[in-house]
């Protein structure tokens, strides 16, 4: 067996593939206990980030051991970088940047940057309390491009100035004449700000290229993302006024919850923060998102006369629980603003409008939208009964058509514009409406034709098919079954107790009657018992055995939804692919159960395998085949193997919903960080 050569790690993300050259780049090493004296290795660590930050080139990696940094970090060095530098948390680490001794009011800056990526860091406690000071986790301005900001976790950032308070959680600034560009923002964790006139995420100014995606956002007094245009302040830095918008972006799988501007004392009582917020951005395509119990769902206007929010397309999201509207479209007042080409299509507004005092409907026209279509929606108004209103000013070209309407009662105030009230009200036979699962039971009105479908595609949010379909799980007495969620439980609902518990009523652990659960630990080589108030992961494989005396049906826990997926270069799907790490061993192959995470079939030849460096690096990755070959990569073995209760079988045309699977981890692997791409 040929092994790859060991070559230096490199961080692989959407877009951000660089050529580095492992005779140049470095591996620094941080740790609490470290000394900025030592020389950044493993075993003599720096003490501080910023300090590794000054010690970096192009092409370095930077990982941060698990500790509080009292830090504000201030990335200058890279501006003419071609090369990536990775500044992030070491394997298995949980560094955390705390502001709250120190008086910086951003923990990491970046201004005229290219060329840097940020992972996997908990950042907190910064705070500012001077007029117009920002405040923020990330800020990055100038013109800056090729920026990726993954999984962190930013919370507790906030400004307590009386009347002009500022933050951000994380803060996208174009603020010179060359746009800023390039930028991914993906999988991070925004909560619990405190933004006063700002937002929890913002790409404001000259920004040309970006993909916000795969974010939970949630808890904050002001806007969830906002995309920004014609803002003064930006054109009186320098920026001509044609360029200063953001534009060419997409705003994918992130969910968005309680975003509510009641409590925040710039607005004075008033709601009207945005889950999702488009003002004056143009070309952004908004798709796959949940938004729940924020002011207004999603709002495409623009608070500028200068300038429109233009060429939006809105496919695939679900918004519910909103106070003022599901959708707003238009400027909010009759001088400020315009919506222009804006198309809305196969979304699910449900129990939108519900602040009795300030009630605008599932989709709101405000003024001066133009050109738009708005069809093919599920707009269900729950009890609140306003499904469509508009303020009659200057709505040109518009075209409504083939919603499918609905309301609890019959009772109350139902607005919509003429030709569309026409249509009758129909249920739409949501799944578990009143735990937000609005799949589709099966035989719904809205289950055909084109309200079912996007084009060509069959699902809805997420990837999830609109009809929920995913079959029970039977388990046969006295049988042992290898299996995996083919979903994410909601977080009250994912232990072994509430997942498996409520369907097998016996004893868990036991024999004779009970039922037995066990994950196969590949660390330790040995199988492993969960407790009955243990976590349950959709993507991880499970033996289940259970000895009541009959068949027992296993079924997800109402509300489960998909699991969250990392959009990577090496996945040809635009929906994004679930990411399975190969956990391999330096010694020898290593057997590992994975589990299949997805409520729909996965075919074997649409699986993809890649990795920081060798065959399986790069743009495309490789195929099981190709992962396999011992004359050049040998990551994974080119098959999997799955049991029926009584042989062990290997599925050669696809992977299947609830199905769990032994895999065959190659030794390459563990040097080659290989990973294992799912994909619809």
């Amino acid at each position: 067996m040929t092994h790859l050569a060991k070559l230096a790690p490199m961080a692989l993300m959407l877009w951000l593939l660089t050529v580095v050259d492992p005779a140049q780049a470095a591996t620094w090493w941080v740790a609490t206990d470290g000394n900025d004296t030592a020389a950044g290795t493993a075993n003599a660590p720096l003490r501080t980030i910023q300090a590794a930050i000054d010690a970096a080139s192009g092409g370095d990696e930077i990982n941060v051991r698990t500790g509080v940094y009292p830090e504000a970090l201030d990335i200058t060095t890279f501006d003419n970088n071609t090369q990536l530098v990775s500044l992030r948390a070491a394997p298995g680490q949980q560094p955390v940047l705390d502001g709250e001794t120190i008086s910086a009011p951003v923990a990491i800056t970046l201004v005229n940057q290219q060329f840097v990526s940020i992972d996997g860091f908990e950042i907190r406690n910064y705070s500012a309390a001077g007029e117009w000071q920002l405040a923020a986790g990330i800020y990055v301005a100038g013109a800056s491009s090729n920026i990726s900001i993954t999984n962190n976790d930013i919370h507790h950032i906030s400004s307590s100035h009386p009347t002009s308070p500022i933050a951000n959680g994380i803060g996208i600034y174009g603020t010179s004449v060359k746009p800023t560009g390039n930028i991914l923002i993906d999988g991070n964790s925004v909560h619990n700000l405190i933004l006063g006139w700002s937002e929890s995420l913002v790409l404001n100014g000259n920004i040309d290229g970006f993909a916000v995606q795969n974010n939970v956002i949630h808890s904050n007094d002001n806007i969830g993302i906002d995309v920004i245009g014609f803002e003064q302040w930006i054109t009186d830095g320098g920026v001509p006024m044609e360029l200063n918008r953001a534009r060419n972006g997409t705003i994918t799988g992130n969910h968005i919850y309680n975003i509510d501007s009641k409590d925040n004392p710039v607005y004075g009582g008033s709601r009207s923060a945005g889950g999702i917020y488009i003002d004056g951005g143009a070309q952004v395509t908004i798709e796959r998102n949940v938004v729940q119990n924020s002011n207004i769902g999603i709002e495409l206007a623009s608070e500028s006369a200068l300038g429109s929010t233009r060429s939006i397309d809105v496919f695939d999201n679900e918004v519910s629980g909103s106070h003022l509207a599901g959708i707003a479209l238009g400027g909010y007042r009759a001088d400020l603003g315009q919506a222009i080409d804006i198309t809305i299509q196969h979304n699910t507004f449900y129990n939108n409008a519900t602040d009795p005092t300030n009630r605008f409907g599932e989709i709101w026209l405000q003024h001066h939208v133009s050109d738009s279509t708005i069809s093919e929606n599920i707009v269900h108004g729950g009890s609140g009964n306003v499904l469509i209103s508009d303020l009659n000013d200057q709505l040109k070209n518009n075209t409504l058509g083939n919603n499918l309407y609905f309301t609890d009662n019959d009772v109350g105030v139902v607005k919509m514009p003429a030709g569309e009230n026409q249509l009758a009200m129909t249920d739409p036979r949501f799944h578990h409406a009143d735990l937000l699962d609005l799949r589709l039971e099966a035989g719904s009105p809205a289950e055909t034709g084109s309200l079912a479908t996007h084009g060509t595609r069959a699902d809805d949010l997420q990837g999830r098919p609109r009809v929920a379909t995913v079959p029970e799980l039977i388990l046969p007495n006295n049988t042992w079954r290898i299996f995996s969620l083919p979903a994410a439980a909601p977080a009250q609902q994912a232990t072994v107790r509430a997942v498996i518990g409520d369907d097998i009523l016996a004893p868990y652990g036991g024999s004779g009657n009970g039922w037995v659960l066990f994950r196969y630990d590949a660390t330790l080589g040995k199988y492993v018992m969960p407790g009955l108030d243990t976590p349950m992961m959709a993507g991880e494989a499970y033996w289940i055995l259970q000895m009541t005396g009959t068949s027992v049906a296993l079924d997800l826990p109402p509300g489960s939804r998909p699991v969250p997926r990392r959009q990577s270069t090496a996945c040809t799907d635009s929906r994004g692919c679930f990411e399975h790490d190969l956990h391999g061993s330096e010694t020898g192959l290593q057997w590992v159960m994975l589990g299949h995470p997805l409520n729909s079939i996965t075919p074997t030849d649409a699986l993809r395998v890649t990795a920081a460096t060798g065959i399986c690096a790069g743009s495309d990755g490789c195929t099981l085949d190709q992962s396999a070959d011992f004359d050049g990569a040998n990551l994974l073995y080119n098959d999997f193997w799955w049991f029926d209760g009584q042989r062990y079988i290997s599925p050669t045309a696809a992977l299947s919903p609830w199905y769990g699977y032994w895999a065959a981890v190659l030794p390459d692997s563990y040097e080659a960080e290989a990973k294992l791409l799912i994909s619809r």
